[in-house]
């Protein structure tokens, strides 16, 4: 089998986040970041249910910092300049299974 060296430099960012992964206590995420930064294949190195673990933690991270840049947005936003009617809503539902009826919503006191 023939081996290429090869050299990676991590940029600043990166490595700040390995290291604050690592004060952090969270040796795992830091070992992720480092095999990511250094371009190896990280489920080469470490567990599936690790690797697994690890990306739902990201993905949840990811969609928090989502929904809190979006209600800052929202704090930012100013109120209309005008009112719309909304139309009125049927009273009946219709579709769906008939086995959940109106009455089983907590909202259908609404319609």
């Amino acid at each position: 089998m023939n081996v290429q060296s090869q050299t990676h430099a991590i940029d600043d960012d990166k490595m700040a986040e390995i290291v604050g992964s690592i004060l952090e206590g969270k040796y795992s995420s830091a070992c992720l970041l480092l095999l990511e930064a250094t371009g190896q294949e990280p489920l080469h190195y470490i567990p599936y249910r690790t690797y697994n673990r690890l990306q739902k933690q990201r993905q949840q991270a990811a969609i928090g910092a989502k929904h809190t840049s979006a209600g800052s947005l929202r704090k930012r936003m100013t109120d209309l300049d005008y009112l719309e009617a909304l139309p009125e809503r049927a009273s009946s539902l219709s579709g769906g299974s008939s086995r959940y009826t109106q009455s089983f919503w907590p909202w259908s006191e609404a319609f």
